[in-house]
């Protein structure tokens, strides 16, 4: 696959990703419920404590040196404000030594969390980032 024909891909792959995180913020932002989308992979205390999480965040949380129920190390939420934010609505690209971790970063003011939905992972590959720069 050529390299335009591989970036055409991912682009549309990602904007496909982000009408699905779209639909699923618009559905839990309308029912207002704290419940209303009952799959991110963690939720975060506005202080910065991990609340909950699932399988999928383990990669990011081993990243993280941090588990369900520590507070995020200091320098992750100084780079992400988002992630204590319980008014974020956003998107985030996280890369890690080995990963990038493509998050939708939501908070639940009635709920008292942000969470935190991934929609994808992929391994880094240093050498095609090296060519791209």
């Amino acid at each position: 696959m050529t390299q335009i024909a591989e970036n055409k891909s991912r682009a549309s792959e990602k904007e496909s990703m982000e009408n699905v995180l779209f639909q699923i913020k618009g559905e839990a932002k309308i029912s207002g419920s704290d419940h209303a989308n009952q799959f991110p992979i963690f939720k975060i205390s506005p202080q910065g404590r991990i609340i909950y999480a699932n399988r999928s965040a383990y990669p990011l949380l081993k990243e993280w040196n941090c588990y369900a129920s520590n507070i995020i190390p200091q320098d992750v939420l100084s780079q992400f404000p988002s992630l204590t934010n319980l008014l974020a609505d956003e998107t985030v690209e996280i890369s890690s030594h080995i990963h990038k971790f493509y998050l939708s970063v939501v908070g639940f003011p009635a709920g008292g969390y942000i969470g935190i939905y991934g929609y994808k992972t992929e391994l880094r590959s240093i050498q095609n980032e090296q060519i791209n720069n």
